[in-house]
């Protein structure tokens, strides 16, 4: 049974054609609520569609855009937002840091990193929707409990008086 959750995927690559490719292999896998920006800055203005996944660059020309101060502003404005950090930089300190900051992965773009992409968006929405299921679970579990206690309590009168 297919679930209905569909993430939305932001994806924000300087390179419009490396951004299309990146969609394309999503929308493969069945992935279909993807904008592409080209920087940083053009997505804030997109941010009220609470994106569930932003997969972006580290480097960018303007710094003020770049890679931590990027990822602070997104978990400040959308905390519930996982962010993937696929790019060529390759300082392990610099994805340290990015994690330790609240990055979900921080992925080197290579032949091999669309696949590594992929399994690590499928885990991603694999979990939110065990969350969803696991929350669904605990609403039907909670209105149960709360239909035993007033059935338990109208026993209870009912016996007393």
């Amino acid at each position: 049974m297919k679930s209905a959750y569909n993430p939305t995927i932001f994806i924000i690559d300087s390179n419009p054609i490396y951004g299309k490719l990146i969609q394309q292999y999503l929308e493969v896998a069945d992935y279909k609520e993807i904008l592409i920006f080209t920087d940083p800055g053009e997505c804030m203005d997109y941010l009220d569609l609470q994106p569930d996944i932003m997969i972006s660059e580290y480097q960018y020309a303007d710094p003020s855009n770049s890679g931590l101060n990027f990822l602070k502003t997104i978990k400040k404005r959308c905390p519930e937002t996982n962010v993937i950090f696929l790019t060529s930089q390759t300082d392990v300190e610099i994805a340290v840091k990015a994690i330790r900051s609240g990055a979900t992965e921080y992925l080197i773009k290579s032949k091999y990193a669309p696949d590594s992409l992929l399994r690590k968006v499928n885990k991603i929405v694999d979990h939110k929707k065990d969350l969803l299921k696991n929350s669904r679970v605990q609403k039907k579990l909670m209105f149960s409990v709360g239909f035993l206690v007033i059935l338990v309590l109208l026993l209870v009168y009912y016996y007393n008086h």
